[in-house]
């Protein structure tokens, strides 16, 4: 199990913890976010093994995820604000 996978884990286990429906609705879409760059980073892993180097787009898609997964914890902490 790779690191980014594991960090979507984690966060889907707040999305779960959050007890109000409109603040777990907004996180879902953050994460639902998140888990699409996981998916492209997994598919870019393949790609990276087959070349035997890491490749451009893998490192892009590592600092995308890296940026939202901040999104994400800003608004679980906007979410605990507003309701």
């Amino acid at each position: 199990m790779t690191d980014s996978t594991k960090k979507l884990e984690e966060l889907f286990k707040v999305v779960q913890t959050t007890s109000d429906i409109r603040a777990r609705s907004e996180l879902y879409k953050f994460y639902m976010n998140c888990k699409h760059v996981v998916i492209a980073i997994n598919k870019e892993e393949v790609e990276c093994r087959r070349l035997k180097k890491v490749t451009p787009k893998y490192t892009d898609l590592q600092k995308e995820l890296e940026e939202s997964v901040k999104v994400f914890e800003h608004w679980v902490i906007l979410a605990k604000l507003m309701y």
